[in-house]
């Protein structure tokens, strides 16, 4: 997932007839994050968020600090990670750490964001950011904000 500025300062809005849309920002700045997460039946488990984007270098910390703990060795329950196919995720360094632990990778086919459920706990992340806006002031960072959205 990734959030900036124009998460919601959209333009367009909808209401019922006769009621003013109203519109209610909390990203100013326009600052860039990139979050992801460790995301199974239950819901996400952990998930990391960074200011900025993720490259091959900071995917592979993300999986070793917030994946890797969590993963068991295949047959047993969270031994088999998913992914799409960003380019970050290509790199061997990551998939021999897993594999050594005994899971397994998985790639999904190119453009199926509907097969990939952790896109499923992004919606219901961008979903409670903004319905709990009000509440941003309250948390150390931005990326705290994000992480407890997407963890909720």
């Amino acid at each position: 997932m990734s959030a900036d500025s124009r998460l919601s300062r959209r333009v367009y809005g909808w209401s019922l007839s006769g009621v003013p849309c109203r519109r209610g920002g909390i990203w100013h700045g326009g600052k860039h994050y990139s979050a992801l997460g460790l995301f199974w039946i239950g819901g996400m488990i952990d998930c990391w968020v960074v200011e900025g984007s993720l490259d091959a270098d900071l995917f592979h910390l993300d999986v070793c600090c917030a994946v890797l703990p969590h993963m068991q060795a295949y047959p047993r329950q969270r031994s088999v990670i998913f992914t799409d196919n960003c380019i970050t995720h290509h790199f061997q360094n990551w998939i021999t750490d897993l594999q050594y632990k005994g899971s397994l990778v998985h790639f999904l086919e190119p453009l199926t964001p509907t097969h990939n459920p952790i896109e499923d706990g992004f919606k219901c992340g961008r979903s409670w950011a903004r319905a709990n806006c009000d509440r941003l002031h309250t948390f150390q960072s931005p990326e705290h904000f994000i992480r407890e959205s997407l963890m909720s």
